[in-house]
């Protein structure tokens, strides 16, 4: 089978990675794999199989006027249809809101099944008007749709037919030994997303009555300070380390014992198969979307109210405090690995690649 492969670029991302994972995958079983991106080559941050026919359609950003930008657009569209076409695809698949627009516009008329996927949280990433009126009529054009959560199949299913909708959710490429340490450990972007301040602000109930207790927070962004300061005012600064960003984030995972996700909304939360994949026991908020599709709630981990510091607080009590109920979560949390196993996600893919290409 020809597969073509869509996305806006190959940098540093969630979905950028789990594309690049694809055609990886899709390379090693012989397959003929096309990689486009509509930005340049010089944004790939992840590696590719020696096989994997690497392309781009060479967009950029420009800043002129509407008319202009307009006439821009059609020419890329123009473009990016050709350059698929030279691929000669069986069956094209493109990820990300806007880019799986210019897919479909691009192929329009062609006779190629095209499978759009979402990776994030539409309902907390809104599209600009018009790309939101433009995802409504050609995601309908689509053969198939993917998302990766229950939430997101209610989304899509709103305003499409539920039998071109798919759930498939990412895999866990991650095979390393099991957590031995202690303490508490959060991983992600500074930014009001992910619910630092929340996760302060709980902490605090971990402090009064345990503080020694140390919780780890892995990554950067800009509320760095603002939450170094609220640390302070809190007084639980001497109990919470901001570790930065480190290249493999699953080596100080390994080093703690609970792992929290305190974050406002998700797409589909791949620290958090990891973490569960390391041997952690996992708590965090049941926000809109991802947590509920991979913590099963007193059995592999705890998931409490969205947005409810209180209860947060009061889990992660709990566990800092029940050293039995941590490690019988965490025992649980491992069989992530089958769960979201590499072999049963694209197993999920092959199946829909066979279905697209039959249907056509």
């Amino acid at each position: 089978m020809r597969i073509t492969l869509v996305i806006s670029s190959l940098g540093p991302g969630g979905a950028e990675r789990v594309l690049s994972n694809m055609a990886n995958h899709w390379s090693e079983q012989g397959q003929e794999v096309t990689l486009i991106t509509l930005a340049g080559l010089g944004h790939d941050h992840y590696p590719l199989h020696r096989d994997v026919v690497r392309v781009t359609a060479g967009f950029f950003h420009t800043h002129s006027g509407f008319l202009d930008r307009f006439v821009r657009m059609v020419g890329r569209i123009l473009h990016l249809r050709k350059v698929v076409q030279a691929s000669r695809p069986d069956v094209v698949v493109s990820f990300i809101d806007t880019t799986n627009i210019r897919v479909l516009l691009a192929m329009f008329g062609a006779s190629v099944p095209v499978i759009v996927s979402e990776r994030a949280n539409p309902m907390r990433w809104p599209l600009a008007r018009i790309w939101h009126v433009l995802r409504r009529l050609l995601y309908s054009r689509a053969t198939l749709v993917v998302v990766q959560t229950t939430g997101m199949e209610k989304w899509a299913s709103k305003f499409l037919p539920s039998k071109v909708v798919r759930i498939i959710p990412n895999a866990i490429h991650l095979d390393v030994d099991r957590a031995d340490g202690e303490g508490v450990i959060a991983v992600g972007r500074m930014h009001p997303q992910k619910g630092f301040d929340l996760l302060l602000k709980a902490w605090q109930q971990v402090h009064r009555l345990h503080p020694n207790a140390q919780l780890a927070i892995v990554g950067k962004g800009p509320l760095r300070s603002e939450l170094e300061a609220m640390a302070q005012e809190l007084g639980i600064a001497r109990s919470v380390r901001f570790l930065g960003v480190l290249a493999e984030p699953y080596k100080i995972m390994q080093q703690h014992q609970i792992f929290v996700l305190a974050s406002r909304y998700e797409g589909f939360p791949n620290v958090l198969l990891e973490a569960m994949a390391c041997g952690l026991a996992p708590v965090g908020f049941d926000c809109d979307f991802g947590p509920r599709d991979i913590i099963r709630h007193r059995y592999d981990g705890l998931l409490v109210p969205p947005e409810d510091v209180d209860a947060l607080g009061e889990s992660l009590l709990r566990l800092v405090q029940d050293h039995a109920l941590t490690k019988q979560l965490a025992d649980n949390a491992l069989e992530v690995k089958q769960r979201f196993a590499p072999e049963k996600i694209m197993a999920l893919w092959d199946d829909l690649l066979v279905e697209a290409v039959r249907g056509k």
